[in-house]
């Protein structure tokens, strides 16, 4: 045998590794330790990778919901008030300028509430965030509206205002039925006649047969908030949309 050969007085090489590194076995607890350390660095990165991908994947879905409802909303008031819009745009636009009192380029549901109230039309805070809705749907809302939203929401709210002025003849502040059905017809919302006694009576609070501004500026924003979705699902505009139950909820927690 040749010097240093086990069995020569000579301690094995594994012997002589494993007390320089701390005992039999250290040589293989600090390979595993590293070896160990690099997987789960490289799985934890992996991982990170993955989830953040996936995150960005859902936040991009959210946007996509969102520009599309609020596509949806700008679609049909457009089509329904486009003339108004263009008239209007430059003193819109200065409206909203002002309401934006910090710059931020949206306005919220108090700030909305602030300019009917300044324009003489009070409806309280909870109609504008239902106005809001309109445009603010899907998974990413945030409660606010942009310029071009709120040129689109003004033409809506200003062609509500001035139906329910003509047909308020008598100035008493209330609407009977048959004036609704003929609001409801000639702002696009074409009912039968159950469909519109069934609005009447749901707004109706006093239950006297009238409707005064406010609840009717209610039902106007609960029923572009419908029209809203039957356009982002109804594509075809054939007057039915199909729906999945995690697109029901979606659209019943608008509601809420």
């Amino acid at each position: 045998m040749f010097p240093g050969q086990p069995g020569m007085g000579q301690p094995p090489m594994g012997g002589m590794m494993g007390s320089g590194m701390g005992g039999p076995g250290g040589m293989g607890a600090a390979m595993g330790a590293a070896m160990g350390g690099a997987m789960g660095a490289a799985m934890g990165g992996a991982m990170g990778m993955a989830m953040g991908a996936g995150l960005s994947s859902s936040l991009g879905a959210m946007a996509g919901t969102y520009s599309a409802f609020s596509s949806a909303t700008h679609s049909w008031i457009k089509a329904q008030y486009g003339s108004y819009m263009t008239t209007n745009m430059m003193q819109t636009q200065m409206k909203f300028r002002q309401l934006d009192t910090d710059g931020s380029g949206q306005i919220s549901a108090e700030e909305l509430a602030r300019c009917f109230s300044q324009e003489g039309y009070e409806c309280g805070i909870d109609i504008a965030k239902k106005f809001i809705k309109m445009f603010d749907l899907g998974w990413a809302k945030n409660g606010q509206i942009g310029m071009q939203e709120f040129v689109a929401l003004d033409a809506y709210v200003t062609a509500l205002r001035q139906a329910f002025q003509a047909s308020d003849v008598d100035r008493s502040g209330s609407i009977a039925f048959a004036e609704l059905q003929g609001i409801l017809s000639r702002q696009g919302f074409s009912y039968n006649p159950m469909m519109s006694k069934a609005l009447m009576m749901a707004y109706d609070r006093r239950k006297v047969g009238q409707i005064s501004y406010t609840r009717f500026m209610d039902m106007g924003a609960m029923l572009g908030l419908c029209r809203t979705i039957s356009q982002q699902y109804d594509p075809s505009r054939s007057g039915k949309i199909t729906l999945t139950m995690e697109q029901l909820v979606a659209v019943v927690l608008n509601f809420v």
